[in-house]
């Protein structure tokens, strides 16, 4: 088993002033979200969770039933 170990070094970053945000003189008024979307979307996922929890019940159920057996033929 071998073991090395190497010099900790440092990282030296410069400011990129390409890439500084200037800030803006006037405040930014953030709006509330739109709620008619909102709903929406609050709704659609409400509809997910219960289509996903009603295919696991029924799933679940479905695996405490005893497998079908076919009918023996006569004739």
């Amino acid at each position: 088993l071998e073991h090395t170990s190497l010099p900790a070094r440092t990282l030296q970053v410069a400011n990129n002033p390409s890439l500084v945000v200037d800030t803006p003189a006037t405040p930014t008024i953030i709006t509330a979200p739109d709620d008619s979307r909102l709903w929406l979307w609050q709704l659609s996922t409400l509809i997910l969770a219960c289509t996903t929890l009603l295919g696991f019940g029924l799933w679940w159920r479905a695996r405490r039933q005893p497998a079908v057996l076919r009918a023996a033929q006569t004739g």
